[in-house]
């Protein structure tokens, strides 16, 4: 199996996520270093892609839980990853949640008409934010506590 990218540490600014396996897409080198570093400090395994092409693979091979894909993709955006991966077998890493990245309007307004998005952020946005969106998606509230 591939190596995560990151290891295990977390600190109590950051939402649990111990063991979760996350893949993040993002062509941007800089955002994808802030963005993994943050999940590995919440205890998540994280994988890191620039291109849909370089994903596909790591898809099959690690079967993420959830996807934080960028949309403005060199070669491929991510709306078309995502439909892609929504053709998937759901024990090969079609059921992954998916978190769509993006700085653009246009892009932003596309995924939030596309089907096979669990959530939407929108760059620039806080590590932490970012962990918490994907901790919520993961691990919702219970009933038990939204009711206290």
């Amino acid at each position: 199996m591939a190596d995560p990218v990151g290891g295990s540490r977390r600190t109590e600014e950051f939402p649990d996520l111990h063991g979760a396996r996350i893949l993040v897409l993002e062509d941007d080198p800089d955002a994808s270093e802030l963005i993994v570093e943050a999940l590995r400090l919440c205890g998540a395994r994280v994988w890191a892609a620039q291109m849909a092409e370089q994903a596909r693979p790591l898809v099959a091979e690690v079967v993420p839980q959830l996807i934080l894909c960028d949309l403005a993709l060199p070669r491929e955006d991510g709306i078309s990853f995502v439909r892609w991966l929504r053709t998937r077998p759901l024990a090969g890493g079609g059921s992954a949640a998916v978190v769509a990245y993006t700085a653009y309007d246009d892009y932003f307004l596309r995924a939030s008409n596309a089907d096979g998005f669990a959530a939407i952020v929108k760059k620039p946005a806080d590590p932490g934010m970012v962990c918490r969106t994907i901790a919520d998606l993961l691990h919702p509230p219970s009933a038990t506590s939204r009711r206290s």
